[in-house]
């Protein structure tokens, strides 16, 4: 199409009779200005509109007269300056299901790997670590010790004197006892099993190989987003993770139990951001970045509910899935005090102590149970290290909302595999052993 600057110029010499060259009239120089009327036609060789050449190159017919050639480098009519578009994020704040898959730990700090010790010891000759149970509830309920550790009563069981600590050992008095609480056990497994002829260790058995045999755990709860993304995709740093549903894996088995309030697995003030992910991702178009964050472990809490809720079911019976529940069926309190009374002396002493301590367990355990393992571990409650890795966020994949798109699922593609997450075990302040961590979550 003819610029307007051309029309314009075609009008003027039509309008004040100028015949100059450029005008498409001779070269001669100016004529009459008589000679041309204001409804002249144009003449024919001036071409009209419709008629007007393509220039040289691809630029299209109705381009204005200076658009840039083929090749050059200027913007297209209607072009910006050159930067992008607003980015449009997802919206993501809310809460998604997560699932975290941990390989099991070869290496434990000491009071834990303790702790570990003194769960085979339940399940190789449980008569020791349950009077050691015993006696620090039996302290709990003394108004008078105020610490255990330095009460008389157990110079009678433990050596050396005074004392119930993780380093101490029983005495002969001691030793008498525990055979005596692991003789009333055994008669209560039996009758609960119906089996008048089994024995602990036919029993236990198959409770060593769920430590033995173990090939990790997995954690279900939630993660919660705390606001959709802002202008450059950050999320934040009030995003938070609990976790209280575990499933323990061991050889050809696993299991699934809730944590004890105390024992949830946590982290909050969590850094995220959703960055753009590789054109080749195989679902979606976003990622999630997490920085570095410690999920707290309650490690003595896990290895205890994965006793009462994995081992005593399967071992004595379904009912027992609890510490109350072992002093409630599997042993008869009244007739552990009984049999202690009946040997005098020292014993005879020990028994109403002991007696009411094993009654009290069996209606609450926890509190007492929390103590024997903070007095085991010293009180360590340990943490993962984890975080996004530096050349691998997680990928999102996105649906349509109402008012645009929405994370679905992180950390999943439509195979099913899931996201790494770079792990370490932390004690303190020093960083443990690497870990193998794979996650997912899935918008409720």
């Amino acid at each position: 199409m003819r610029s307007k600057a051309v029309r314009l110029a075609w009008s003027l010499c039509l309008t004040i009779g100028l015949i100059v060259a450029g005008c498409g009239g001779d070269d001669s120089g100016p004529g009459d200005a008589s000679d041309v009327r204001p409804d002249a036609e144009v003449p024919p060789d001036v071409p009209g509109d419709a008629d007007v050449p393509e220039p040289d190159g691809d630029v299209p017919a109705d381009a204005p007269i200076d658009a840039p050639a083929d090749g050059d480098d200027a913007p297209a009519d209607g072009a910006d300056d050159g930067s992008d578009a607003a980015t449009v994020w997802p919206l993501a704040a809310g809460a998604y299901l997560l699932v975290a898959d941990f390989e099991p730990l070869d290496l434990l700090p000491d009071q834990v790997q303790r702790l570990v010790d003194d769960v085979g010891e339940i399940l190789q000759s449980p008569g020791a670590p349950l009077l050691r149970l015993l006696a620090v509830t039996a302290c709990e309920l003394d108004s008078e010790c105020t610490d255990y550790s330095a009460h008389s009563y157990l110079d009678y069981i433990f050596d050396p004197p005074a004392s119930a600590g993780a380093d101490s050992t029983l005495n002969v008095y001691g030793v008498v006892v525990a055979t005596i609480l692991e003789s009333n056990l055994l008669t209560g497994v039996r009758a609960v099993r119906s089996d008048p002829g089994a024995t602990l260790e036919e029993v236990l058995d198959p409770g060593r190989n769920v430590f033995d045999d173990a090939e990790g755990w997995r954690l279900d709860g939630t993660l919660e987003l705390a606001a959709d993304p802002d202008a450059s995709g950050g999320l934040g740093a009030a995003n938070a993770i609990a976790c209280n549903r575990v499933t323990w894996r061991w050889t050809g088995a696993e299991a699934a139990f809730v944590l004890r309030p105390a024992s949830l697995v946590t982290a909050g003030g969590i850094q995220a951001d959703l960055v753009p992910y590789p054109p080749a991702a195989p679902d979606g178009t976003r990622a999630i970045a997490m920085a570095p964050f410690d999920l707290g472990l309650d490690w003595a809490g896990l290895l205890v509910r994965v006793l009462e809720s994995v081992v005593f079911p399967r071992t004595i019976d379904p009912s027992v899935d609890s510490f109350e529940q072992l002093f409630t069926v599997a042993i008869d309190c009244e007739a552990f005090g009984d049999d202690l009374a009946a040997r005098g002396g020292t014993y005879e002493m020990l028994a109403p102590l002991l007696e009411t301590a094993c009654t009290a367990l069996a209606v609450s355990a926890g509190p007492y149970l929390e103590a024997w393992i903070d007095e085991r571990t010293s009180g360590v409650h340990g943490s993962f290290r984890l975080g996004s890795p530096t050349d691998g966020p997680c990928p999102a994949a996105e649906v349509a909302g109402p008012t645009g798109p929405v994370i679905e699922r992180f950390g999943e593609d439509r195979d099913g595999a899931r996201c790494p997450w770079e792990g370490t075990t932390r004690f303190g302040e020093d960083d443990g052993e690497a870990l193998a961590v794979e996650w997912a979550a899935t918008a409720t």
